[in-house]
């Protein structure tokens, strides 16, 4: 049984129902809708309110996706689809958590610091992004201009 096929009902009884994010609210599993977030990178220091390290570079749909690199800015980042990044051989085993995307929460990374990368919903980042007051954009901007 993948993610989508789990009954709501049973999945609410789950310890991490509030920290791992239903794909019906994203979107599908084809979708180009989560960003990567290097655990790893952003511990150092983090706290509920600091910038975390994003992979990639944004690409265009039909360009290949980018998995060089890292950015501190969530419209520069490259956005994947779970499916996506699953295919990618990156986080074989257990070094990225590529089964379901996560949500941000206080103490995000302490609690998944077994992981190197997670993925998260980019919409969910940037209402982080947001509530923190930090940028979207090297420029401090909330568009790609």
């Amino acid at each position: 049984m993948n993610y989508n096929e789990k009954n709501t009902a049973d999945y609410r009884t789950t310890a991490d129902y509030r920290n791992v994010i239903d794909l019906r609210e994203v979107g599908t599993e084809d979708g180009r809708n989560l960003v990567a977030i290097s655990i790893k990178h952003t511990t150092y220091g983090w706290k509920f309110g600091k910038p975390c390290w994003l992979w990639g570079h944004r690409t265009k749909d039909e360009e290949e996706r980018s998995f060089g690199g890292y950015t501190l800015y969530p419209n520069k980042a490259e956005v994947y689809s779970l499916k996506e990044w699953q295919e990618s051989g990156y986080g074989a085993g257990d070094v990225c958590k590529v089964d379901e995307p996560v949500k941000m929460c206080i103490g995000f990374c302490k609690k998944y610091k077994k992981y190197d990368t997670v993925l998260v919903p980019l919409d969910d980042y940037i209402k982080y992004c947001e509530c923190a007051c930090l940028p979207l954009d090297e420029h401090g901007r909330a568009d790609n201009g």
